[in-house]
This record gives structure tokens, C-alpha cells and sequence, in this order.
């Protein structure tokens, strides 16, 4: 599964939950610190920072900042859609 599809398939089930979400395609491109994660989804229950990768991607240095920086950062993968992994982590900040 590659990243983009992945990302629909996390976006599509956060509009299911009613939670809010915002997409950075290319932190490269935005103002201020680099390596921002590539999704933010936020639900009454709290917020999670995404970065998305496939089964084989690693974390740039400056992502590896923002994982330790930022509490409940993940990193998801193909293989966390197919365990279940991410829907846990969004049904648990759902209402």
C-alpha cells in the first residue's frame, strides 16, 4: 500500500468518527520548522501527530525531533492499517 492511499484510508475513517484532521502534504514547503508531522487529528479525547510511511520509510532527522517533542506521535504504516493499530488510536480520542 503506498503512503497516499494509506492516508485516505486514515482520513476517510476520521470523517466516520466525526474528528477533525488536517493534511501536510510536504513539511518542506511550510513556514517554520521542518519535518512537521504529516497529519494532526484531533478528537474531544485528545490529538494525535501523524507521520506516515511505508512498511520500508524511516523518519528524517528533523521528524525524529518532532516524535520526541510532541506527545502521542505515531507512526503509521500499511501494516498498522492491517492490524487494526490505527483504528484504535483514533476510536480512543473519538467521542
Amino acid at each position: 500500500m503506498r503512503e497516499r492511499d494509506l492516508r485516505v484510508k486514515i482520513c476517510d475513517l476520521a470523517d466516520a468518527l466525526g474528528l477533525l484532521w488536517t493534511y501536510n502534504p510536504d513539511s518542506r514547503r511550510c513556514l517554520g520548522s521542518r519535518g512537521v508531522p504529516d497529519l494532526m487529528i484531533a478528537g474531544p479525547r485528545g490529538v494525535i501527530p501523524a507521520e506516515l510511511k511505508e512498511s520500508s520509510g524511516s523518519l528524517s532527522q528533523d521528524q525524529e525531533i518532532w516524535a520526541a517533542w510532541l506527545p502521542g506521535f505515531r507512526v503509521w504504516r500499511p501494516e498498522h492499517w492491517v492490524s487494526g493499530r490505527v483504528r484504535e488510536d483514533l476510536e480512543r480520542i473519538a467521542a
